[in-house]
């Protein structure tokens, strides 16, 4: 929450989906337990970085007379987004490798992290063309 105060709540989510996909890519080459659990406690930072900030962020770009619409739309696409990621990662994980499954995270949340900069990028265009013409 302090960090999403000082630097933006979008370069903290920002941060977060990469710290998430370093994270993957440690799961998907690690070999000991002490790796691991080093990789538990980066995935813990990466919860800490997201949870709250995205609530926050997300209040933020609603209009106000749409927030549980749009909270609840938000979470019905995650929801749903769930059950595909979770047979494409069961799949993985059994025909091809363990590994391989946070590989496809890893990868996952690198073109999240561009999809979201895009994201960013747009929507702050939009709001500076709003204000020109306010």
């Amino acid at each position: 929450g302090i960090a999403a105060d000082r630097f933006g709540k979008g370069m903290i989510i920002l941060l977060g989906f990469f710290l998430f996909a370093i994270v993957y890519f440690g799961f998907a080459v690690a070999r000991d337990a002490a790796a691991i659990w080093a990789l538990f406690g980066l995935y813990g930072l990466f919860m800490g970085l997201t949870d709250g900030t995205q609530k926050a962020f997300l209040a933020t770009i609603i209009p106000p007379d749409f927030k549980a619409t749009g909270f609840g739309i938000y979470y019905s696409a995650v929801g749903l987004a769930m059950f595909p990621a979770s047979l494409i990662g069961g799949w993985l994980w059994d025909h091809v490798s363990p590994s391989a499954t946070f590989y496809y995270g890893a990868i996952t949340a690198v073109f999240s992290s561009i999809l979201f900069m895009v994201f960013m990028a747009t929507t702050r265009k939009a709001v500076q063309r709003q204000e020109k013409n306010a």
